[in-house]
């Protein structure tokens, strides 16, 4: 039996609730992680790989590091006490990364889709993760570095409920993302607002789930 698309909004509502009730605990209990000022840029390359990139899967690695690596000297990272980048094979990488409260802001650099980067092993580590991996609020900023297609119904940007300001979540919306030298411009604050609510959520699905080039 097919299912319609209201029933599975039905469990994206439910799960979108889930997480945004931990996200407003961790507001409510002041939960942060330092400022930009004194905390530290975690500037994460994903060692996974795809035969769906004209590289070959070494230099596929070697393309995020070398781009994780040049970041260090951005005017993203001089807003930092200090940046740091960090290969990532695993959920558990990157689950250390998000209960470090002492890094302010993430950039992720890899494979994925505007929900979910892709791991070693075909394995993805997705926005429920996220809300799951985290013990507090980003106070920095969230770049998403890769490419920003809705691929399942059920999906919200990957940074939403770790950052205390969800205007500070980046990503290309809609947009693929080339594997060497993406342009800049294509990373755009994802939310006008610092809080959305459940239907915020699902209305910005809606308007770039057609995207998918």
């Amino acid at each position: 039996m097919l299912l319609s698309r209201k029933e599975p909004d039905k469990r994206f509502r439910k799960d979108l609730l889930r997480a945004a009730t931990k996200y407003n605990a961790f507001h409510d209990a002041c939960e942060y992680s330092k400022t930009p000022e004194l905390g530290k840029l975690a500037i994460v390359a994903s060692q996974g790989t795809t035969t769906n990139s004209n590289l070959d899967p070494k230099k596929q690695v070697k393309v995020f590091l070398d781009e994780a690596e040049e970041l260090l000297s951005s005017d993203l990272a001089a807003q930092y006490s200090s940046a740091e980048v960090h290969q990532v094979a695993s959920n558990i990488d990157l689950s250390l990364i998000l209960q470090d409260s002492d890094i302010a802001g993430i950039v992720l650099i890899g494979h994925g889709t505007i929900a979910a980067l892709r791991l070693r092993n075909d394995k993805y580590f997705n926005w429920q993760d996220v809300s799951r991996a985290s013990t507090h609020l980003k106070l920095g900023h969230f770049v998403q570095r890769m490419c920003g297609f809705y691929r399942v119904d059920s999906s919200a940007p990957l940074g939403t409920f770790v950052m205390a300001d969800q205007r500070k979540v980046y990503a290309a919306l809609g947009e693929a993302v080339e594997d060497i030298n993406p342009p800049e411009e294509s990373f755009i604050s994802v939310f006008s607002e610092p809080k959305n609510s459940t239907e915020g959520i699902i209305d910005l699905r809606n308007r770039f789930r057609h995207l998918q080039t």
